[in-house]
């Protein structure tokens, strides 16, 4: 019962102190920007080029 209790009192207690936190912005960087995922075919022909790659066996 008294985790029932707990979790809504936390959830209240966590937004009251994340609203009176200072907000910062987040600067527009290289590290910032998400990028696209690759498809497959992308990754494997991107794999195949990389200097380390080894030579495919099957082929």
């Amino acid at each position: 019962v008294g985790a029932i209790l707990a979790i809504p009192g936390a959830a209240m207690i966590q937004a009251l102190l994340s609203n009176t936190g200072t907000r910062h912005e987040v600067i527009d960087s290289d590290l910032t920007v998400v990028k696209p995922k690759l498809r497959r075919h992308q990754r494997r022909a991107a794999r195949a080029q990389h200097p380390t790659a080894e030579p495919d066996a099957d082929t």
